[in-house]
């Protein structure tokens, strides 16, 4: 059995690595991206391949560079079909949130991240 495809999102380098690091650690396969317009092409791109292979959760910052995460997944939202979503913010304001609940985003988590609820989180979302 294949480990769950997880497209994670973030900006940060540093967090970018830890969060892959810690998903890794759990047994997942990891596919980064550094900024919105990252997170806006791989999602597209996951219908493209052949054969067609989506991301079993993805695993956003709010705030990336060129394009916020919370637009790219409205626009997207028929592209990235039931795929469960995780966003991490250090600005979890409530329009955001309310915007992430209209969008079907499962957690919203803030930063600094406890590692223990990001682990179930994730391993929740994932979940069959």
């Amino acid at each position: 059995m294949e480990p769950a495809r997880i497209l994670l999102a973030e900006d940060d380098p540093e967090m970018l690595g830890l969060l892959a690091c810690i998903l890794e650690q759990d047994g997942y396969e990891v596919v980064r991206a550094a900024d919105g317009v990252g997170l806006l092409t791989l999602i597209e791109s996951a219908t493209w391949e052949q054969p067609p292979r989506r991301y079993d959760a993805i695993v956003s910052d709010v705030d990336l560079p060129a394009l916020n995460a919370l637009d790219v997944l409205a626009g997207l939202r028929p592209a990235r079909g039931e795929t469960p979503v995780v966003l991490v913010t250090a600005y979890g304001d409530a329009s955001a949130r309310a915007k992430a609940r209209r969008l079907g985003v499962r957690a919203v988590l803030d930063k600094p991240l406890d590692v223990d609820r990001f682990r179930a989180v994730v391993r929740e979302a994932v979940a069959p």
